[in-house]
C-alpha cells in the first residue's frame, strides 16, 4: 500500500524518514491514539496507546514546548481510554427512528 493511502501509513513513513521532526512524531502519535479508539480488542488498544505515548515523548524530547504532544501525553496519562466492545445496541436508533440511516 502506498504511504499516502492513509494518514497512519503516511506519518509512519514520515517519522522513519525524519525521526527528529517533533511535529511528525506528534502527528503519528495522534494517529495511533485514534486507531486505538476503534481497536477490535482492549489489548490492541492498549498496545497502540503505549506506542502513541512513545511518539508523544519523542516529540517533546525534540521540542519540549510542543503543545499537541504535551496535551495528548497528558490525556494519555491522566485518562486511560476505556475500550468497550461494540454492542448490538448500535442499531437501536435506526430501529426507533427508521428514517435515520
Amino acid at each position: 500500500m502506498p504511504n499516502w493511502k492513509n494518514n497512519i501509513n503516511l506519518f509512519r513513513a514520515d517519522v522513519q524518514t525524519f525521526p527528529d521532526n517533533a511535529k511528525l512524531n506528534a502527528f503519528y502519535g495522534m494517529e495511533l491514539r485514534d486507531k486505538a479508539m476503534i481497536a477490535p480488542s482492549q489489548q490492541e488498544s492498549q498496545r497502540l496507546l503505549a506506542e502513541a505515548e512513545q511518539y508523544f515523548n519523542k516529540a517533546l524530547e525534540i521540542y519540549p514546548q510542543h503543545t499537541d504532544a504535551r496535551y495528548n501525553l497528558g490525556s494519555r496519562i491522566n485518562k486511560q481510554v476505556e475500550w468497550k466492545k461494540p454492542s448490538s445496541n448500535t442499531k437501536l436508533p435506526c430501529t426507533i427512528f427508521p428514517t435515520m440511516h
